[in-house]
């Protein structure tokens, strides 16, 4: 385990931080496989087609929130900067808390109709557990993405 964190240049940054820092850093920071060729893994499992769909359902359901594309939102980069980044990237995080809770109850879901043989609801369940877990991709990929604009930014 100490090798993987020494690898991943998280040994650093774990440096004089308390237990939750320490561990809101290894849950959030980028794994080496999301690293892997600036997150490559993602686009094969389709993260782009995702976010085109994320985007298109957010300008059906909330048309004012993308009418204006220079406001902070948690869905599009408004402010380039580093400040900007790093509140993006925050934006991540919180989403990523949104999302990952309801992953597990929608797995609890899952299984609790398939006992009962209500499989409608199970498949819809399924489906409804994709789109989430794509929504918790998006935000990791998102993240990996800014880490790394980050650090260019840094050198």
């Amino acid at each position: 385990m100490k090798k993987l964190i020494a690898d991943s240049g998280l040994e650093n940054k774990l440096k004089g931080k308390n237990f939750w820092q320490k561990t809101k850093d290894l849950y959030f920071d980028p794994k080496l496989i999301e690293k892997w060729e600036n997150g490559r893994l993602y686009e094969i499992f389709g993260i782009r087609y995702a976010e085109k769909f994320f985007r298109k359902l957010g300008k059906i359901t909330n048309k004012d929130f993308y009418e204006k594309p220079d406001s902070p939102n948690n869905y599009r980069i408004w402010d380039k900067t580093k400040e900007g980044l790093k509140s993006f990237e925050r934006k991540t995080r919180i989403n990523e808390l949104i999302h990952s809770p309801l992953q597990i109850l929608i797995g609890y879901e899952i299984i609790n109709n398939l006992a009962k043989e209500n499989y409608a609801l199970a498949t819809l369940d399924t489906l409804f557990g994709l789109i989430n877990g794509y929504a918790i991709m998006l935000q990791r990929y998102n993240r990996t993405r800014i880490y790394k604009v980050l650090e260019k930014k840094n050198n």
